[in-house]
């Protein structure tokens, strides 16, 4: 799963698509997150993989409160 910020909503969405083919195994998350951070219009990009979570960027993880 790649999730990605832009200023415009159409740019994320087609990086988080491109990105996300390019994630086959939970090795490749660091490199993803390389590969986001060359592209100045990727303010922030998060990558999941199996038992791997990547980060980059400025982003403010909360967990979830139980109801």
């Amino acid at each position: 799963m790649v999730t990605v910020v832009c200023r415009n909503a159409a740019l994320a969405d087609a990086w988080a698509s491109s990105l996300a083919n390019c994630v086959l195994e939970s090795s490749d998350v660091d490199r993803v997150l390389d590969m986001a951070g060359e592209h100045a219009e990727i303010l922030s990009c998060v990558v999941i993989k199996g038992d791997r979570l990547g980060i980059r960027g400025e982003l403010e993880l909360r967990p979830l409160k139980e109801g």
